[in-house]
């Protein structure tokens, strides 16, 4: 005997989300209008990255985060590292970026447990260093020191990875053309190197091999010989 059809009756519709729906999803969303709540939540993001993954005792786990940063992600911690190194004093300011000094401590902590950890590759390590002032073919000689550890993390990780870097070689090529670029243009600066970039350059140094060296040398000669004939 066969069975009596059934059907399941189907669900009502849905009704219509009206104007307070969308209102409150896109506010969620505004960021203008919640800055300290984003920005909480930012820290405690960047909290949980450092203190709970890069700081982790399991090898597994901070293997498992090699290589795992995106360009996008570099850019945006190279941003907030440079702009986090003094906390506002007015009291606007104040007011909308209550954890800037929180920020200006963990960023820093942030970035240099991506470089040592490897986390950030080996290809974003000429962005990251564009992005903090250093340009290709160019030395800025007046870094302020605290951005200055972090190209300075990246540049010993890669002269103790490799000798002759690619990287390193043309840090040094651009160094060179930023002396002989000021020389030929009479700048007067107090202190055209200061003694921070010169060990930092000098570490980088021993990594290269002869050959390299002999080429840095023979262009630094070419440039005392160049700014030495336009004095004449």
């Amino acid at each position: 005997m066969p069975k009596p059809e059934t059907t399941t009756p189907s669900a009502p519709p849905l009704p219509p989300r009206g104007p307070k729906y969308y209102r409150m999803k896109v506010e969620g969303l505004d960021i203008k209008r919640k800055p300290l709540f984003y920005q909480s939540l930012s820290l405690f993001s960047l909290k949980c990255l450092l203190n709970g993954v890069l700081q982790n005792r399991s090898q597994l786990l901070r293997d498992h985060l090699t290589g795992t940063i995106t360009l996008g992600q570099v850019s945006a911690l190279s941003w907030i590292f440079l702009n986090v190194q003094t906390t506002p004093t007015d009291s606007e300011s104040s007011s909308k970026f209550l954890s800037v000094s929180e920020f200006s401590c963990i960023v820093p902590q942030l970035l240099h447990s991506l470089v040592d950890s490897e986390a950030i590759s080996f290809e974003h390590h000429g962005p990251l260093l564009r992005d903090l002032g250093l340009l290709p073919g160019c030395w800025p000689l007046f870094i302020i020191p605290s951005p200055l550890s972090l190209p300075a993390s990246v540049l010993v990780i890669r002269a103790a990875r490799n000798n002759d870097d690619p990287l390193c070689v043309n840090i040094w090529r651009g160094f060179l053309s930023t002396l002989e670029e000021n020389a030929s243009n009479e700048n007067d600066h107090e202190e055209d190197l200061p003694v921070t970039h010169l060990q930092l350059l000098l570490l980088v140094w021993g990594s290269f091999s002869d050959s390299v060296r002999k080429e840095l040398l023979l262009k630094c000669v070419a440039a005392v010989n160049k700014v030495a004939e336009e004095k004449e």
